[in-house]
């Protein structure tokens, strides 16, 4: 705590630079009167920086900052009395940039709080404090999925309003099924959520094989035209030849699906949609928990885990493409049609809704996961380039491990580096006693070394066959220094690499040259650890932090993630540079690294270019290294130029890739855009 004693009446202004040890950035400043104390919130920056205007209307002796916890005073706090006209001048200062520098954080400021610029001149104090508070609680906020319930999944009068006027205004039929009844209560209440729905062109299928459960339910809901009871035993064989929708859904018993599911499924359907999914959640002892905020059509993902699971719509004419549902594998039958179908349509023919539109009640069952591997083998096991599939670790999950060309093509790894040779000395080291992959050579790409040390190991290395030193007088540019360093590789592959990295399984190879020989793969990367075991990266979301960071950074190097994120297999729009693999055909086809990237953000936006020429980028989490991040060039390098020249690139390359800074197809929007860890977001979009 840090104590002011006085006294205080007036406005006050407030600064310093305090370091603490929770991600709490609203702290509390308290006012202690004769008679009583007051607490007023203290936004703190993810600095430490507090720079922050507050009023005290009565007169106080004392103020307390951060009352219940230990601070460390950076720079010392201050506390200064200031007249109105500074006050307005303050107010003013914070307010006005954030409608005119048009970053990303300030049009999410502009959208949640509803902000006018002739309002915020108006009522400068009410819009400053709107602003200060909002900005601190974006970085630290992790709220609880009952408060993002309450705040952004509750529809008022006026919004379901909306909506029926939308439903009525559709023109296309859903047929539904429940495939088997576990019980009437739970039944019922699946039943009733559809009959509840907003949109009300559906029809319902419940199938049954108990004869009570069948009269029951016939009684019940005979009379509603659009409900049909059936005794059957074969449900999906009915549900195919007696359905009349345009689309196709599966509902399990008991679970149950939001009044406002179905509308908001067919208003994103258009004539090109033949797959459209939700996000969704469980319901355990009546109470809504563990969203499952997915990703957008994401096929590595999807093959290694059902991250999809319901709610989802399927065009009809597209499920009788692969013959229907397959009625043998249970709680897989939707997942087993989504693989199945994927072959069938095209990535832009697939939609995600990032709401919450369905509540399971019940989880896979342990048997299914062991029923269904054989169908996903005997499905897999027709593509020439799986090598095997398995059960994974995690329970319903599944290993799929890719072929490597045979012969073994020549892979080569460029490393850059400057002096620093205990690192690069490591790093080579480990690739040459733990590397299993017979055909590779290394490119040591010297930029600039002046260490006698270094030079010794140069020579020391290059005596060995498999390693090159190439030298490059340039002033550091990453991106030119790969461009000009690719022309000496020798392989049809190519892995940049740190020298700031260390090989951990024999195997790093082949696990990264698995998915790049893919026709349709243009680069694939690793999971990278801190020396301590954190995760350093385990991909990169672009619009992270408003620009673009690496998933799950700073979490225990064993969680799993959310969503089991961190250890499956995924697309995403970029991995990054510290070890990236990719085909030197590909590379050159998109001319290489853009040169005006010479610091920070030139991989992503390589990935980004890729992505646009049509190529996926794979995160392979099963390849994993070290990483010393930042050891390589030091930190003198980030505190002068270096500085200024990735702060320009950082502009330059949210003004370039704006659309996916905006919306990164990857990640969802209900997450939280300024932590790593894929925490419920504050600002929902």
């Amino acid at each position: 705590m840090i104590i002011f004693e006085g006294q205080f009446k007036g406005w006050y202004l407030i600064k310093g630079i305090i370091a603490f040890n929770d991600e709490n950035y609203i702290k509390k400043i308290a006012v202690i009167y004769p008679d009583r104390t007051e607490y007023t919130e203290l936004p703190v920056t993810k600095k430490g920086l507090i720079n922050f205007v507050f009023e005290i209307k009565e007169k106080a002796q004392k103020l307390i900052i951060c009352p219940d916890e230990e601070v460390k005073q950076i720079k010392p706090v201050r506390i200064k009395k200031i007249s109105k006209l500074e006050v307005l001048l303050r107010m003013y200062r914070r307010i006005i940039p954030v409608f005119f520098d048009k970053n990303l954080p300030n049009l999410e400021l502009i959208h949640v709080l509803k902000l006018n610029l002739a309002k915020a001149l108006l009522k400068p104090k009410e819009t400053y404090y709107q602003v200060s508070y909002a900005r601190a609680k974006r970085l630290c906020q992790i709220i609880s999925y009952e408060e993002w319930i309450e705040n952004f999944d509750n529809l008022t009068d006026e919004e379901r309003k909306k909506l029926s006027e939308k439903a009525n205004s559709m023109n296309i039929k859903v047929s539904l099924l429940i495939p088997w009844v576990e019980d009437l209560e739970s039944v019922m209440g699946t039943i009733n959520s559809i009959k509840n729905q907003i949109y009300k062109d559906w029809e319902l299928f419940v199938c049954t094989e108990n004869e009570k459960d069948y009269k029951v339910l016939t009684h019940l809901y005979g009379d509603d035209k659009r409900i049909t009871i059936i005794l059957t035993k074969k449900p999906f064989d009915f549900f195919i030849k007696q359905a009349g929708g345009n689309f196709l859904g599966i509902v399990f018993s008991g679970d149950r699906l939001s009044e406002k599911a179905l509308v908001s499924m067919l208003t994103n359907v258009d004539e090109i949609t033949d797959v459209v999914y939700s996000d969704s959640d469980f319901i355990v002892n009546g109470k809504r928990t563990d969203p499952q905020f997915k990703p957008g059509w994401n096929y590595e993902y999807l093959l290694a885990y059902d991250y999809i699971k319901n709610l989802v719509l399927f065009r009809k004419t597209k499920i009788l493409e692969i013959g229907g549902f397959n009625q043998e594998v249970g709680s897989y039958v939707i997942y087993d049609a989504l693989i199945r179908i994927s072959e069938k349509v095209k990535r832009e023919n697939i939609k995600h809704i990032p709401q919450v539109l369905y509540h399971s009640t019940n989880a896979k069952k342990i048997e299914d996961w062991d029923k269904y591997l054989p169908y996903l083998k005997e499905y897999l096991n027709k593509k020439a380039c799986i090598l095997t599939v398995e059960k994974g670790i995690i329970p319903h999950t599944f290993k799929i491990l890719y072929k490597i060309p045979s012969p073994p093509p020549v892979v080569s790894i460029i490393i850059p580096t400057k002096d620093k040779y205990e690192l690069l000395k490591g790093c080579v080291y480990s690739i040459l006693t733990k590397t299993k992959y017979p055909e590779y050579e290394i490119i040591i790409v010297d930029n600039g070394s002046q260490q006698k040390e270094t030079f010794e190991f140069f020579n020391e290395v290059s005596l060995i066959d498999k390693v090159r030193i190439i030298r490059l007088e340039m002033s550091f540019n990453f991106s030119k220094i790969v461009n000009a360093a690719v022309p000496y590789a020798k392989g049809s592959y190519v892995v940049l690499l740190n020298n700031d990295t260390e090989i951990i399984s024999e195997d790093w190879i082949e696990g990264l040259l698995s998915y790049a020989c893919i026709d349709d793969v243009g680069a694939v990367g690793a999971k990278l650890l801190y020396p301590d075991g954190r995760i350093q990266h385990a991909g990169v979301i672009v619009g992270l932090h408003g620009v673009a960071d690496h998933a799950f950074k700073g979490l225990n190097g064993n969680n799993f993630g959310y969503m089991y994120r961190a250890v499956l297999p995924q697309e995403l729009l970029a991995v990054t540079a510290v070890c990236m693999m990719f085909r030197r055909e590909i590379f050159e086809k998109v001319g290489g690294f853009d040169e005006s990237f010479s610091i920070n953000f030139n991989d992503t936006d390589f990935c980004l270019r890729l992505i646009e020429k049509g190529f996926r980028v794979i995160y392979n989490p099963y390849v994993i290294l070290y990483h010393h991040e930042h050891a390589t060039r030091g930190e003198n390098m980030w505190e002068s130029f270096m500085l200024k020249q990735a702060q320009k690139e950082k502009i330059r390359f949210v003004k370039k890739w704006k659309k996916y800074v905006l919306s990164d197809p990857f990640y969802n929007p209900n997450l939280n855009r300024y932590r790593n860890d894929f925490s419920i977001g504050f600002f929902n979009k």
